[in-house]
């Protein structure tokens, strides 16, 4: 009998230890899985911001990559133009005369009675410098 009561005494022990236990696991196990969703909806809201961001970055860069584009091809024209322009010019440097290409810059062409009144005293106020400056 006194065995029996005393295994039944431990047995007791361990079954309310057993219910302690239970309990405390229990609000464990609720505690983790709050933590484990809060998680994933900062995981969730933290891609989404990344995703946001990224397709951001893409049409930044695709606009970049177009306006690149567009620039190095008015560039080409812009070259193109500058090489026409360098070849008529050694055509036409070859055409001149030898007065022409000594003396690049003609003399006025303009009368002195052709000048209007009223720009007459400030043309004669020029000075020569000034004259082959803006006489052309």
């Amino acid at each position: 009998m006194k065995k029996i009561s005393r295994i039944q005494k431990k047995t007791e022990v361990q079954v309310g230890k057993i219910a302690a236990m239970e309990k405390e696991f229990v609000t464990r196990n609720e505690c983790l899985t709050k933590e484990k969703n809060a998680i994933g909806n900062n995981f969730e809201d933290l891609k989404n911001k990344m995703g946001k961001f990224r397709d951001g970055e893409r049409k930044k860069l695709t606009e970049l990559v177009l306006n690149s584009k567009t620039s190095v091809e008015n560039l080409k024209e812009l070259a193109n133009l500058g090489e026409k322009i360098l070849k008529t010019a050694e055509l036409c440097r070859r055409l001149e005369t030898e007065k022409e290409k000594v003396v690049p810059f003609y003399e006025s062409t303009i009368d002195e009675n052709e000048i209007p009144e009223d720009l007459r005293t400030i043309f004669n106020e020029i000075t020569p410098q000034e004259f082959k400056k803006f006489s052309y």
